[in-house]
């Protein structure tokens, strides 16, 4: 990225610091700031990440997701600022639902037996994702993200981007991206690391504040942008999936698709 484009890019920082915490612009705005007259996976990654890099979040993301741009040239964005206060304390409310394990779903998970990664997908993560408020239309699994690095592309495929589909003005945006691990692959410290790094690179391209990880053994929710770090600690929440239970509620209400549609809301709320 050239002087001109951090120029442009501290320019926008400084707006949003100075006159509020949003600003609202077209796609092709956004794109004409930086001087491209088109929108490719190149300069919508270059544009994506210098952004990044001062903790300016795009909703929704520019970037393309497999072969389509789901933005029109003419679409809105909008470019928030988070801030230390938009970040992991911001519960919804403590509303939980009545009926969480009437089905003693997770008192069957004692001693049950994840032998592959898709096991842990399908008895473990997708069941979760349920009772977290996500339905199978908020889910687009395997969901492509498009980067690109001069001439070289980067494909990217998450597990589960999650969405509410039922929210006119949250569409586009990733409320959450959940990946599944083999079972106890995250043990290992380096391991937890790569898993760690993967989700945040598909934060970036997707737009997305949150990633849920889980290999049957531990779940964690991290937060995927710099300035949403709880004093250089990117874990925000993790629990063995012995405690899942016990800690339901308090994953509910960090990641449950009521408690980040009230959280991206209201910064959103702040642009209009």
């Amino acid at each position: 990225m050239t002087e001109k484009a951090k120029s442009v890019a501290d320019n926008l920082l400084n707006e949003l610091i100075q006159f509020g915490k949003t600003k609202r612009m077209k796609v092709k705005t956004l794109m004409k700031h930086f001087n491209y007259e088109k929108r490719t996976e190149d300069s919508a990654t270059q544009i994506t990440e210098i952004l990044f890099e001062r903790s300016i979040i795009v909703h929704p993301s520019i970037m393309k997701i497999g072969d389509n741009w789901p933005l029109k040239f003419d679409d809105q964005v909008y470019l928030s600022l988070l801030t230390m206060d938009s970040s992991i304390n911001a519960a919804s409310s403590d509303a939980f639902p009545e009926n969480w394990n009437s089905d003693g779903w997770f008192d069957s998970l004692s001693g049950k037996i994840f032998r592959t990664e898709k096991e842990v997908e399908s008895k473990l993560l997708l069941p979760l994702l349920t009772r977290l408020g996500y339905t199978e239309s908020d889910r687009y699994d395997g969901m492509p993200v498009s980067g690109a690095y001069g001439s070289r592309k980067k494909a990217l495929e998450v597990d589960y981007g999650l969405f509410n589909k039922d929210n006119i003005s949250l569409a586009g945006q990733v409320l959450l991206i959940a990946e599944a691990k083999k079972e106890s692959r995250l043990v290992k410290s380096v391991e937890l690391d790569n898993a760690r790094n993967q989700v945040r690179s598909y934060g970036v391209f997707s737009g997305c504040l949150f990633g849920l990880i889980t290999d049957a053994k531990i779940i964690e929710v991290i937060s995927l942008y710099p300035i949403m770090d709880n004093n250089g600690d990117i874990e925000i929440f993790k629990c063995g999936l012995d405690e899942l239970k016990k800690n339901f509620g308090e994953l509910y209400k960090l990641v449950s698709k009521e408690s980040l549609t009230h959280r991206y809301g209201k910064l959103l709320k702040i642009q209009e």
